[in-house]
């Protein structure tokens, strides 16, 4: 025999061997298979309906009813992002060598993780949903009015679910209004679903995952499917105190339970009623739930996969341009660069907001105080842009650089890699790159990007008049000593300030309660 008995026992080690490693890599290939379910909407035939954003990071699987008491028992895994190292299939870089990624492909990874919808966790919302007495299946919210920019629309979407969390309705899937490009005061130019903002697909997921007694419907004419409508109910929470008997100053009414046309006007049993909420904004009194809840809640509205990337690119941009301290896992830069939210264009000025040189003199004063080596502003007037940095350029020595979306984004593109910045026309023709995909954007489209920026900034500064800068301020607050539902300071502030922590200041003439009536 080629091999005695006693060395047989020594060949079956290595076969052994090999075997468990098989075996341990077929468990690992199939565990990383695995993805959290994306929630499906409600059609009429009991079917799923993925939305159509475009923009998913989850896979669709229509919900099991056969599931629903083990749902009530314990709270569900709640979807996070996938791939954060992968923005999508037409913006990865150097996808080649992913393998092997480089400084920039990991810094990219790194900041899209970090961003605040990143790291959602659930659990708070999920108990709230849970601890609603009665879900009433032919009770359903449709959210109108919804349109602005970011603050706007966040905020308004977000009231108008926890108005709906509070009653146990169903939700009829919203549309924005979109804004006119060329006046950008109309805001009624058309149609378009949350995907215009927003993942709508990880957006759906989370809300199953941590409210999954809420029934969502594509359209009203999808609920219809289900049942006649018999009864429809416009409410404007803003005048729900007054329709209470309750002084202006009083505790904001929040139960559209309690509001009397709600009851005056219900559908017969079994048939539909439809509450048309309008005008959300700032109106829910956020502190009313807990501290967890607040945090988690505005999560829910993860932004476009294209538009993190972007936002993504800038700040590496920034870092690399002018080698500042942005370490990309921190959702709060430390000594990098002073944001700035100029708003004076167009529509800003028609609405009587302050004036930029109201915004310059102040803005300027927070680059010397906060003494930090970059301002990065955004603005949709270059006009006002180009002024502010020849502002700077003339009280600092050296110059207080100023920069944009656009000139960070610039300096990437393909015609800046062979030529010098001051060589690249600014308004021309953009090359196929990021700089291009950013032009391609509409104006609110285009804000998030500045929105993801100034969030990491090392202070902000913005202006109280503006939803976009309060969104910003109160995000930002979450990480500040005194967090989202800490004693507010005096309403009037020094210098006209009306907001002000570690992080932020804003400055205006604008009512402070939008503090208290905001999900960060």
């Amino acid at each position: 025999m080629w091999l005695t008995s006693a060395r047989r026992p020594l060949l079956l080690v290595p076969i052994i061997v090999c075997l468990s490693w098989l075996l341990l890599w077929y468990n690992f290939d199939d565990a990383q298979s695995w993805r959290v379910p994306s929630l499906s909407l409600h059609h009429a035939d009991g079917k799923g309906s993925g939305s159509s954003s475009g923009n998913s990071h989850e896979e669709s699987h229509s919900a099991d009813p056969s599931n629903e008491k083990e749902t009530a028992a314990e709270i569900p895994s709640v979807p996070q992002k996938t791939d954060p190292a992968l923005p999508s299939s037409d913006h990865k870089v150097n996808s080649n060598n992913s393998s092997n990624p480089s400084e920039e492909e990991r810094f990219l990874a790194a900041a899209v993780t970090a961003l605040p919808e990143g790291d959602f966790d659930g659990s708070a919302i999920y108990e709230v949903c849970n601890g609603t007495e009665i879900w009433d299946p032919f009770l359903t919210f449709d959210c109108l009015g919804i349109e602005g920019g970011i603050g706007n629309v966040k905020q308004i979407f977000l009231s108008c679910l926890r108005y709906a969390m509070d009653a146990g309705a169903g939700l009829i899937m919203p549309q924005i209004n979109t804004r006119d490009e060329k006046d950008l005061v109309s805001l009624e130019s058309g149609k378009a679903d949350m995907s215009y903002l927003f993942d709508q697909d990880l957006m759906l997921a989370r809300l199953q995952s941590s409210c999954p007694q809420m029934p969502i419907y594509e359209s009203r004419s999808e609920l219809e499917k289900t049942g006649k409508i018999t009864a429809v109910v416009p409410i404007f929470p803003r005048d729900m105190n007054k329709e209470a008997g309750l002084p202006d100053d009083a505790p904001h009414v929040f139960s559209i339970m309690d509001h009397p046309e709600l009851q005056k006007n219900r559908a017969p049993a079994g048939e539909h009623t439809v509450v048309e909420l309008l005008i959300t904004l700032a109106y829910f009194p956020v502190c009313h739930d807990s501290v967890a809840f607040v945090n988690s809640f505005g999560q829910l509205l993860p932004f476009r996969q294209d538009v993190e990337h972007l936002a993504a690119k800038t700040l590496w941009a920034l870092r690399t341009r002018y080698n500042l301290p942005i370490e990309p896992a921190q959702p709060i830069s430390t000594g990098a660069y002073l944001g700035v939210h100029l708003r004076t264009d167009a529509d800003a000025v028609r609405m009587g907001w302050p004036s930029y040189a109201d915004n310059a003199a102040r803005f300027l004063d927070l680059a010397a105080t906060t003494a930090l080596p970059v301002m990065y502003v955004a603005s949709g007037d270059a006009d006002a842009v180009a002024a502010l940095a020849r502002d700077a350029a003339a009280r600092f020595d050296p110059p207080l650089p100023v920069v944009t979306k656009l000139d960070l984004l610039d300096s990437l593109s393909p015609a800046s890699a062979s030529a010098s910045a001051s060589a690249v026309p600014r308004d021309g023709p953009p090359g196929d790159d990021d700089l291009a995909r950013l032009r391609a954007l509409s104006w609110d489209q285009q804000a998030l990007v500045d929105f993801l920026v100034l969030l990491r900034a090392s202070y902000l500064g913005g202006m109280t008049e503006s939803s976009f800068s309060w969104n910003l301020a109160v995000r930002r607050r979450v990480r500040s000593t005194r967090g989202s539902c800490g004693t507010p300071p005096h309403w009037r502030l020094p210098n006209n300030t009306v907001f002000q922590d570690e992080f932020t200041n804003l400055l205006g003439g604008h009512p402070s309660d939008w503090e208290a009536h905001m999900w960060p």
